[in-house]
Order: structure tokens, then sequence, then C-alpha cells
């Protein structure tokens, strides 16, 4: 389903697809990467958990030739 999402969005000419994914989510980073989408940015300490820590937000982002 994701795959065929971003065969529609190619097609349609758009240049780029961006997500966020959550550090320390390796299987859902490893999904993307496999997508082709690779870490353009982080937004640090974006997520603030019960137990006081923290997770960065990572941007990945698809670029379509």
């Amino acid at each position: 389903m994701f795959g065929a999402m971003l065969e529609e969005i190619e097609k349609l000419g758009i240049e780029q697809a961006e997500l966020i994914v959550i550090e320390g989510n390796e299987r859902a980073k490893h999904m993307y990467e496999n997508f082709g989408f690779t870490e353009t940015g982080r937004r640090p300490k974006a997520n603030k958990y019960d137990d006081g820590t923290y997770a960065d937000d990572i941007l990945m982002t698809k670029f379509f030739e």
C-alpha cells in the first residue's frame, strides 16, 4: 500500500515526499529507507515521555527524479 502511494505521488510530478519517524523506532526507519527515504534532519527532544526521557523526531525525505 505504501509503495503504491509513492508511485501515485511520483506520477503526479511531485518532486519529494517527507515524513517523520520517532528516534528509536528502527523498524519503521528501516522500512522507509527500503522505500528510498533518507534522513534529512532532526528535531531534538521533540517527544517527552512520562519517565522524563526524550526522543528526537527524524525527518526523512524521498526525492523523485
